[in-house]
């Protein structure tokens, strides 16, 4: 606990010099490094989007595909470094889906981080699924009694799955040195693949972010 053994210590004139009172004073210097050393020190790295991922044709299969990262790319290096014993945050500032017309509404989205780098061995560290909401509603904009469904118009894109996505992880005792993260989306199939939209993260409008901050010591 911080301060936990922190006792103030006085000096005025002919104050006697004891190895008691320069053992507080020792203890109490450890005492403010510890509970300094412990506080966060924010973000250590950050990567942005800024336009449509892929674009807005999209994708239309159910192949898995990295939409941000932090890694190495020359000249740019986004590898992230922690200290041993230390709690890091893992976050991601996402747009959402766009899917682009009905249809495959019973499959499921994933949004998956990963440590590593895309295409090779990585260790994958949490995944959330969506679920695309169906294109059939009650149009009341009329008739507030409507009780026949309507289809919901190709030309209205459906929007769901934005917000924040994070994940506290530890360091450890060996800590982290230049490795690498990415973030995945797949749609993942329902009862059919056919007929299937397109869909893409329309980061265009809204930036898309990946970073990883420093939040204590453990």
């Amino acid at each position: 606990m911080a301060y936990e053994n922190y006792q103030f210590v006085s000096w005025t004139v002919g104050t006697p010099i004891t190895s008691e009172r320069l053992s507080q004073m020792s203890t109490n210097i450890e005492q403010v490094k510890d509970a300094t050393d412990s506080r966060p020190q924010g973000i250590i790295q950050l990567s942005e989007v800024t336009a449509d991922t892929p674009n807005t044709t999209g994708y239309s299969d159910f192949a898995e595909y990295e939409i941000i990262s932090l890694k190495e790319v020359p000249p740019s290096d986004k590898r992230v470094s922690v200290d041993e014993n230390r709690y890091y945050k893992v976050s991601l500032s996402f747009p959402g889906f766009l899917v682009k017309a009905r249809g495959a509404e019973d499959s499921t989205f994933s949004i998956k981080f990963y440590q590593g780098t895309f295409g090779n061995a990585s260790t994958l560290l949490n995944t959330w699924k969506v679920t695309p909401p169906i294109f059939s509603f009650y149009d009341v904009s009329s008739n507030p009694s409507a009780s026949t469904v309507s289809v919901k118009s190709s030309g209205y894109s459906t929007r769901f799955g934005a917000g924040d996505y994070s994940l506290i992880l530890s360091s450890s005792a060996s800590g982290l040195t230049n490795e690498s993260f990415y973030v995945t989306v797949k749609r993942d199939q329902g009862a059919s693949a056919n007929n299937a939209p397109a869909y893409y993260i329309p980061s265009g409008g809204t930036i898309m972010q990946f970073y990883v901050e420093d939040v204590g010591g453990t």
